[in-house]
């Protein structure tokens, strides 16, 4: 791959990007967290409530931009939250109106997690693992009895037997009265930490469960399954962060396909919560969306990125891309072609050719294939038909061509432009780039040497030059 080193792009959820995010509003959304949080505090235990977002939404964002207040609120600081800090007054001044009850808010992972065996283990456990040894010192009534609940868990942990030969001592019921017996023992615990550990440092507790959609199928039911029947205090409340559509498949997946999972889940849901959707351009950039350009590859663009619903994940992975081919595209025509002149062929391929062709990669893998290993010269054609900045800027090279050749002053008609798609798509992505129909359709397009890099065009990868600019 050509350019320098490659990072991740998503913004990680930490206190000082969400304080920045929230003293700028740059999701949009403070507002529906305002709304949220007061939602959460007026629900009596136990309950459960589910967040529901496609994949990519800003689900995880959200609810850690939750926990962080809910803690700088009862003033416990986790996660470096401080109520004091100036970028979240608007929202703690908010919350602030009414005296309501406040909150131990902690957050698990579920898919980072879902290689445990047993998932009530692995949740307790990571839970005491973010609250920290120092954190645990300070408040021994809510450490003893998380405690107390990480031991209960692991007894708990299949008391059943499975081997074929102990039937008779299942049978018998002494390993049934054992289960149910460590079961409710489990149970005793966790009400009992709510009840008593977490009223040191607030009234309730809640607990964010994020990824859960992204968790292996069983592990993602059987948490479900025991957050349902185990959290049964009046001090807990629940929150499951996920995409409920991609839920219900893995639901699926193991109860079998033509079970109704998605009625199923609602069972293990007291309240669905949707998170409306955000300015995804602007989550990613800090900045409002650009309406009008005067480049031909940027108006392309707009028209690309404005025909879909996308998530701020699906812009943050579109963005770099875009913009090396923008690169790429001013060095290849000089600036004043950018955004004037005409250059022919080459304002075709990188204007018009090229921003189609990122979509075209990201949505429908196998027709990429075949454009760019040069089996299919007709469907660009017919993708790039769709958007007016892309027709433009072929029929405005056949108009320069026609210029040069006198007496043809018509526009092209739709089949004309069609044909010249068609023939520059022979040019660029033709195995054969040497063969006489190769010749002859380059000089029917004034084309006079090989201007398209097969790892531009074939790979969607630009060269990185010293003197780039966005």
């Amino acid at each position: 791959m050509a350019g320098g080193r490659i990072a991740r792009l998503e913004k990680e959820p930490t206190w000082e990007n969400i304080a920045d995010s929230i003293n700028e509003d740059t999701a949009g959304r403070n507002e529906e967290l305002v709304a949220f949080i007061e939602m959460l505090q007026c629900i009596d235990g136990p309950y459960t409530v589910m967040l529901d977002a496609p994949w990519g939404e800003g689900k995880t964002f959200f609810v850690k931009s939750a926990q962080c207040i809910m803690n700088a609120l009862n003033g416990s600081q986790l996660l470096e939250a401080d109520v004091h800090d100036s970028r979240i007054s608007k929202v703690i001044e908010a919350l602030s109106e009414h005296e309501r009850p406040t909150f131990l808010a902690l957050y698990f992972n579920a898919w980072e997690n879902d290689d445990a065996e047993d998932p009530i283990s692995a949740l307790f456990a990571a839970l005491a693992s973010q609250l920290g040894q120092d954190y645990l010192t300070k408040q021994p009534e809510l450490e003893k009895w998380l405690l107390k609940v990480v031991d209960a868990a692991v007894g708990a942990i299949s008391p059943l037997k499975s081997c074929a030969t102990d039937i008779h001592d299942v049978l018998s019921g002494k390993d049934l009265i054992e289960a149910y017996r460590q079961r409710a023992k489990l149970r005793e615990a966790i009400a009992s930490m709510a009840e008593n550990g977490s009223l040191e440092v607030a009234d309730r507790l809640v607990i964010f469960i994020d990824e859960l959609d992204r968790c292996r199928p069983d592990f993602a039911v059987r948490l479900l399954e025991q957050v349902k029947s185990l959290f049964q205090s009046e001090n807990i409340i629940t929150v499951f962060s996920a995409d409920s559509v991609q839920l219900s498949k893995a639901m699926a997946g193991v109860y079998g396909g033509g079970y109704a999972s998605q009625r199923f889940l609602e069972r293990f849901f007291d309240y669905r919560v949707t998170l409306p959707p955000c300015d995804s351009f602007r989550v990613v950039t800090g900045r409002e969306f650009k309406t009008s350009t005067m480049s031909r590859f940027d108006e392309l663009e707009i028209e690309l990125l404005k025909s879909r619903e996308l998530t701020p994940r699906d812009v943050m992975r579109l963005l770099p891309k875009f913009d090396g081919a923008r690169r790429y595209a001013k060095r290849c025509l000089g600036r004043d072609n950018y955004f004037y002149d005409l250059c022919l062929a080459d304002m075709v391929a990188t204007c018009a050719f090229l921003p189609v062709l990122i979509f075209i990669q990201r949505e429908n893998s196998e027709l990429f294939r075949s454009i760019t290993l040069g089996t299919d010269f007709d469907s660009l054609y017919e993708e790039g038909r769709k958007y007016p900045a892309f027709v433009d800027a072929v029929r405005e090279s056949i108009g320069a061509l026609r210029r040069n050749s006198p007496g043809n002053p018509s526009g092209p008609t739709e089949e004309e432009i069609e044909r010249y798609v068609h023939d520059l798509c022979l040019v660029i992505f033709s195995p054969d780039a040497s063969g006489e129909k190769v010749k002859s359709t380059r000089q029917k397009l004034g084309i006079y040497e090989n201007s398209f890099p097969a790892e531009v065009y074939k790979a969607l990868s630009f060269p990185i030059a010293q003197d780039d600019d966005a």
